[in-house]
């Protein structure tokens, strides 16, 4: 028995979101999803500026960024309830790797001094982090079922990595106040270890790895064959 299934709820996130599921006993499944959000904004971008607080920099800096992101998460369920193949209340481990691409993010500098510049940043995060969901899936007719799922959570580790291309040459001067300002943002992570800092008069590239959570959830409709 075979599910094919599209995750209703994701679509609000501009998150396209497909599952295919094979039953494997009357216990056991095993399913694998893929989800994308191809290049756009920031999904609900007011929410998210309603917490910049007026900081005008910050608030540019969201406006204008874009972003991309897909995610790949094989999982084995296993069903508790007493009708099973693919039926009733399930615990589901899985296993997700995630990959966020980001476009167009520029910070400004010294705006109001002798050498305004700006940086414009290109980078991404990749995921890997481990979970288990809980859910249940009920038979809609013959060939149509709907899968909730309920909740799920994982914890795993990342790596965000960025270039900076300045407008122009980077004076000397701030070059070691932005040394201090980027190390200063990531020592106040405590699990993150910057792996790699580079600042020049013409790039900056940076590398940080760190922890990395996720949920998942969703009211998911699919065809059964």
């Amino acid at each position: 028995m075979n599910f094919v299934k599209f995750n209703l709820s994701s679509v609000v996130f501009k998150n396209f979101t497909f599952q295919y599921e094979r039953v494997l006993s009357k216990r056991f499944s095993a399913a694998l999803s893929f989800g994308i959000i191809p290049r756009t904004t920031i999904p609900y971008a007011q929410f998210t500026l309603d917490f910049a607080n007026g900081e005008k920099e910050i608030v540019k800096l969201l406006e204008d960024v874009r972003f991309n992101y897909y995610a790949i998460t094989p999982e084995v369920r296993l069903y508790l309830g007493r009708k099973g193949y693919g039926r009733g209340f399930y615990i589901a481990p899985y296993y997700r790797y995630t990959s966020i691409g980001v476009k167009e993010a520029r910070l400004n500098f010294d705006e109001e001094g002798d050498h305004p510049f700006h940086l414009d940043i290109n980078g991404g995060i990749g995921g890997h982090s481990g979970g288990i969901m809980l859910g249940s899936q009920w038979g809609l007719g013959k060939y149509v079922t709907l899968d909730w799922w309920i909740m799920g959570l994982a914890f795993g580790v990342s790596n965000i990595r960025a270039d900076g291309v300045p407008s122009q040459s980077i004076p000397q001067e701030a070059l070691a106040d932005m040394r201090e300002g980027l190390t200063d943002l990531f020592s106040e992570i405590p699990i993150a270890k910057v792996k790699t800092l580079e600042v020049n008069q013409n790039h900056m590239k940076l590398e940080v790895t760190g922890p990395w959570a996720g949920l998942r959830g969703g009211l998911v409709l699919g065809v059964k064959f």
